[in-house]
């Protein structure tokens, strides 16, 4: 618990807008001291939260990420025709909203959750594969993200999922205990769902624990409308959001690559 704390509350500081405020803290308190270098900060501070609010920047990178297609039908025909057992349907989870008004104040998905458990559920209908739901507690929660998925999953899609992963705190572990579930079940291939700008860090992560695995990508970012090209210079905190996740994406994607270099 204290080592997820420490992880998230980094990320917090070194993310947008975290690390731009730091910036402005810094550049405050060397204000008098150092008012040259105050000044410089500040200004890179500035330049940097409009830099990462314009979708014209935030579209880029994470396009960057973006790097598996949409499946094709041909793609789908071709898993109907294995044969059973021998793959399977992978949604991640994507986090939680907490004790939601709406809903008695229970937790449920995220939108991020529910973009893939959506889309999940469409193939599932269309492949007949076996679904597994992956995703713990990350702070400690009575009901692992996997078991929320489930309920949506049942009631609201009116599908059953054959696993629940329910241990994971991150996208490692979510490829480390769903692997170790789906050979025990004999599966060797996964149709993995997730973001389109999350999934290349997810497939590496899949592929490292010797499963073959089909990226089925969904949420995209994509251009807007060419009668709306001005509104791609001006910031947007919609903008700002894609900046940040498409920096976590390649922060971790790099992070994982050093510290799982060797397996």
């Amino acid at each position: 618990m204290t080592e997820t704390l420490f992880n998230y509350t980094l990320k917090s500081l070194i993310l947008p807008p975290g690390i731009i405020l730091l910036l402005l803290i810094v550049a405050f308190a060397l204000g008098r001291r150092m008012p040259i270098l105050a000044r410089s900060l500040a200004v890179f501070a500035i330049l940097t939260l409009y830099f990462l609010s314009m979708p014209l920047i935030s579209r880029h990178l994470i396009g960057q990420l973006q790097e598996y297609p949409p499946l094709a039908a041909e793609t789908l025909e071709s898993l109907r025709a294995e044969p059973t057992g021998t793959t399977a349907l992978v949604i991640l989870a994507g986090g939680r909203n907490r004790m939601a008004p709406e809903y008695e104040y229970q937790d449920t998905p995220s939108r991020l959750s529910l973009e893939r458990l959506r889309y999940g559920a469409r193939l599932a209908r269309t492949t007949d594969l076996p679904i597994l739901l992956s995703g713990g507690t990350v702070f400690g929660d009575s009901q692992a993200e996997a078991e929320l998925l489930a309920q949506v999953l049942e009631q609201d899609f009116r599908l059953q999922p054959k696993w629940r992963e329910v241990w994971s705190r991150n996208t490692r572990e979510n490829a480390e205990y769903s692997a170790r579930m789906l050979k025990e079940a004999g599966v060797e291939k996964v149709l993995l769902i997730s973001q389109a700008w999350h999934l290349p860090r997810a497939v590496r992560a899949f592929e490292s624990q010797g499963l073959t695995v089909i990226p089925a990508p969904t949420g995209f970012v994509t251009n807007a409308a060419p009668e709306l090209a001005l509104l791609d210079w001006l910031p947007s905190a919609a903008a700002l959001r894609n900046s940040q996740l498409a920096l976590h994406e390649i922060i971790g994607g790099f992070w994982y690559r050093m510290r799982y270099r060797d397996e």
